[in-house]
C-alpha cells in the first residue's frame, strides 16, 4: 500500500513481506512544496486540500510538527493553504547520446551523482550501454553529473493550486 511521499510503500499485515525499508524521498521527481521557506518533497492528499511534506533528514528546530516514519524520513501534513507553491518536477538529460529521466541527485566524494532511468525504447542499446535492468524494458544507472548533457527541468502545476497562476 502506498502511504505518501514520506511513508512510501508499506507491506500490509500478513502478506509475508517484512517491515518498510529505509528509502529517502527523491529530490528531483514528483511533487515539491514550498512551505515556510523550505523546499520539500510532497504529496497532494484529501482531494488536493492537504499536502504531506517529507524531509529526508530531521527538519530544523523551527520546522515543528514533523514525525519520523518507519522509512527514516520525516513527515508533516498541512493544509494546501499553508504552502506557497506546489509543483511537480520532471528532469530529462542525454547520457551517451541516449534519452534519460533524472530521478535523483546525490553526493559522493565531493561530486554530484545523477540517478537516471532510460526512456529510449531500444533494449539492445540499453544493454550495450551496461545499464542495470530492473524489469522488462526498465533500465537505469548512476553517473557523474559531468557525463550528462542537455539537462532540462520542467515544472508541472495543477490549476487552482498555489503557484499555478
Amino acid at each position: 500500500m502506498y502511504g505518501d511521499v514520506a511513508s512510501g510503500w508499506t507491506a500490509m499485515p500478513g502478506n509475508g513481506f517484512g517491515a518498510p525499508q529505509q528509502n529517502t524521498p527523491a529530490s528531483v521527481i514528483g511533487w515539491t512544496a514550498i512551505w515556510n521557506g523550505y523546499r520539500l518533497s510532497a504529496d497532494l492528499v484529501d482531494g488536493n486540500s492537504s499536502v504531506v511534506l517529507a524531509a529526508s533528514s530531521e527538519p530544523p528546530a523551527d520546522a515543528t510538527g514533523f514525525e519520523k516514519t518507519p522509512r527514516s524520513a520525516w513527515r508533516k501534513k498541512v493544509s494546501i493553504d499553508e504552502v506557497a507553491d506546489v509543483f511537480e518536477l520532471f528532469g530529462r538529460v542525454t547520457y551517451q547520446g541516449a534519452p534519460f529521466r533524472l530521478v535523483d541527485v546525490g553526493q559522493e566524494g565531493g561530486r554530484r551523482l545523477f540517478r537516471l532511468f532510460y526512456t529510449g525504447h531500444d533494449a539492445d542499446q540499453a544493454e550495450a550501454m551496461g545499464l542495470t535492468k530492473s524489469d522488462a524494458g526498465v533500465y537505469w544507472t548512476v553517473v557523474d553529473e559531468s557525463t550528462v548533457e542537455n539537462v532540462e527541468f520542467l515544472q508541472n502545476r495543477l490549476a487552482g493550486l498555489p503557484g499555478a497562476d
